[in-house]
């Protein structure tokens, strides 16, 4: 078998080894036992609180009272979530039990990727904030995004809004 054969077949392989695991890994919620973000790897199996918030951040900052660490409040800017511009996520969190505090952007209906970052502790109060991007969907240009913020602690919690992002103009 020649070396152009051998690599089409092996690809080929990998491809339908691809198509049939890609579907239980992404199904499973043990499918990450981790995230690694900024050098820093937090392990999200113990999350105890999540809660799918029906506050819209692109209407601007949503608060959000947590039975583990009091009053939360989130801020993206600019609100409308332009792709392939900077992010600035504020957040501020009420106790200080909150250890560190994750940032996740996933697409709702289709895998855009996997993109997390940490954020920075301000200060000596519950302030927290850093910045991401998200990429430009080329099929839908009102794409619905999930941005889970993880909070951790001694228990950690995740909340979860909906956000859409519209590309208006690629330049």
């Amino acid at each position: 078998m020649n070396t152009k054969r051998f690599i089409v077949v092996i690809s080929l392989i990998l491809l339908l080894a691809a198509i049939i695991l890609l579907p239980t890994f992404m199904k499973s919620n043990k499918g990450f036992q981790g995230i690694e973000a900024d050098n820093s790897t937090f392990d999200l199996t113990d999350t105890k609180q999540v809660t799918v918030n029906n506050c819209l951040l692109n209407d601007g900052a949503c608060e959000h009272h947590s039975p583990l660490f009091g009053r939360v409040r989130v801020e993206v800017n600019p609100a409308n979530f332009p792709p392939f511009k900077p992010l600035s996520v504020a957040v501020d969190v009420e106790s200080t039990l909150v250890t560190g505090v994750m940032v996740s952007l996933q697409g709702k209906e289709m895998f855009m990727g996997l993109n997390s970052v940490s954020l920075n502790k301000l200060g000596q109060q519950g302030g927290w904030g850093g910045s991401t991007t998200i990429p430009v969907c080329s099929v839908d240009a009102n794409m619905i995004w999930l941005v889970k913020l993880t909070l951790l602690g001694d228990e950690n919690e995740q909340l979860i809004f909906e956000v859409k992002s519209t590309v208006t103009s690629m330049y």
